[in-house]
């Protein structure tokens, strides 16, 4: 297996994937300032044996002051090209 992990200039704040029969990936970010933190998180799969499949979650976390912390997420979403 070969990996490959993104660095600056090219960071895009943490991205990294693998190559394999299978290709991963992950894009996590965040950001915070006096009004809070927001993260982003992006992560999944992408198999090219036999025809196109995946799976693809993303996570989303804001912690806003004098609100408190709103997490979303979809899961894990399996999809296939036809």
């Amino acid at each position: 297996m070969q990996g490959f992990t993104a660095t600056e200039p090219f960071d895009l704040a943490g991205m990294s994937f693998a190559i394999t029969p299978s290709w991963t990936f992950a894009y996590d970010d965040s950001y915070s300032d006096a009004d809070g933190t927001a993260k982003f998180d992006l992560h999944g799969t992408l198999s090219v044996t036999g025809g196109p499949t995946g799976t693809l979650r993303i996570d989303m976390a804001l912690n806003i002051q004098g609100f408190g912390v709103v997490h979303c997420s979809t899961g894990d979403v399996t999809w296939n090209a036809s």
